[in-house]
């Protein structure tokens, strides 16, 4: 399965895991004791890279990268174009970019399956789509993050920035999210549909508490997304997608009452952050552990005390070098983990 493009067409790619760098820019300094240093803290571990683009160095922060001249939210679209040429110059060492505002909380799981299958090197981006109030343009609302492919990266550094070809021929404000969209746009890249393929959306503009509410769709503060969204703007439990990848407006209490809720309580998101994940050298031992898990499972299983024996995808199982036979050998039922399923689309 991959993710539709306006045209029908579904863009795959073979299977692999999906190394995510998140862009972070920052207001001034006062605010990363109340937003960055709990982004840190929380989901911004489990990706690839997570750089937070500020205009001064902060210890609490385990990666800055310095963007001088741009420290209000007017000067935006410098300090995120900043944040992407200093990505093309890394680009050999991610997939994706994803860019999220210090208040969002990305399930950087989710993010990683709805990706996997897709090729990084076509120029290709997707997010939450709205619609501008003055001319209809669409684009992906920022606080909600939107995501760049490696090609998408390459595109808009070489020739949209450095080519000049977006500040020389298209009319840009203020707002760094329509900004993207105008310039991703006339460069030829790919905007794709990222609701589920219930057609529910993933990125989400407003937190979980706000979204659950069905009567949210009735209040005057929501009203305008029913006719800027793209595609349908719902609330309440049903509309929403159990493939949610992020949130936008989550405070420092949410934002740690979430990581609980994912990571903790949710038992099948019981997952290593992929930037504290060996990468070499680690095969025969992970095989081991793999082994000892199982036999622990199936003397369970052969006493009574489970009836089934959960085991994680192949896709999981491959990465810690745990071959798929060992777990239809084992284990009386192969089930994948909840969070993380695949874009399919529409």
């Amino acid at each position: 399965m991959g993710i539709r493009t306006s045209d029908g067409t579904v863009v795959m790619a073979d299977d692999s895991r999906e190394y995510i760098y998140a862009l972070l820019p920052e207001p001034p300094l006062p605010y990363h004791d109340t937003r960055s240093s709990h982004v840190a803290a929380t989901w911004a571990r489990h990706c690839t890279r997570a750089v937070f683009l500020s205009t001064a160095g902060d210890s609490r922060l385990p990666d800055v990268f310095i963007t001088p001249g741009a420290a209000s939210y007017q000067e935006l679209w410098g300090k995120v174009t900043q944040g992407f040429e200093w990505a093309y110059g890394n680009r050999h060492d991610f997939d994706w970019v994803v860019k999220a505002d210090d208040d969002t909380f990305l399930v950087v799981e989710n993010l990683q399956a709805a990706l996997l299958r897709l090729d990084p090197d076509r120029a290709l981006a997707t997010g939450v789509q709205l619609r501008t109030w003055d001319t209809g343009s669409a684009y992906f609302n920022g606080g909600a993050g939107y995501v760049l492919s490696r090609g998408a990266v390459r595109r808009l550094v070489e020739d949209g920035l450095r080519g000049r070809r977006c500040g020389e021929n298209l009319n840009l404000g203020a707002n760094e999210d329509v900004n993207m969209a105008l310039c991703l746009a006339h460069l030829g890249v790919v905007f794709l549909d990222s609701r589920d393929s219930l057609g529910r959306q993933r990125f989400h503009m407003y937190p979980p508490h706000e979204l659950i509410d069905p009567r949210q769709a009735n209040s005057i503060t929501h009203l305008w997304l029913k006719r800027q969204s793209v595609f349908p703007y719902k609330f309440g439990y049903a509309e929403l997608s159990d493939e949610a990848i992020s949130f936008h407006y989550v405070d420092a209490r949410s934002m740690y009452l979430l990581y609980y809720l994912v990571y903790v309580v949710n038992p099948n998101n019981q997952v290593t952050p992929i930037n504290q994940i060996d990468r070499g050298g680690q095969a025969d031992e992970a095989q081991d552990q793999w082994k000892e898990a199982v036999d622990q499972l199936q003397a369970l299983v052969d006493t009574k005390k489970l009836t089934t024996a959960v085991v994680v995808s192949e896709k999981v199982l491959s990465e810690v070098g745990a071959p798929a036979e060992e777990a239809e050998r084992h284990a009386t039922t192969v089930r994948a983990p909840r969070v993380g399923q695949k874009f399919t689309g529409l």
